[in-house]
C-alpha cells in the first residue's frame, strides 16, 4: 500500500488527490493518514 500512497504524492502536483485516491478506491483520508498524520488533511482542501 505504501508503494499506492508515494505513487499519489508524487502525482499530485499534476492531478487532485481527491481522483487520485478515488481510481484505487484508496480513501483520501489512508493518503493522508499516511503522509503527516490525521490532521494533514482538513475538511475542505482540495489539494493537500
Amino acid at each position: 500500500m505504501s508503494e499506492l500512497y508515494r505513487l499519489i504524492h508524487v502525482e499530485k502536483a499534476n492531478h487532485l488527490i481527491v481522483l487520485l485516491c478515488r481510481v484505487p478506491h484508496v480513501t483520501r483520508s489512508s493518503y493522508c493518514a499516511w503522509r503527516e498524520g490525521e490532521a494533514a488533511c482538513e475538511v475542505g482542501s482540495v489539494t493537500a
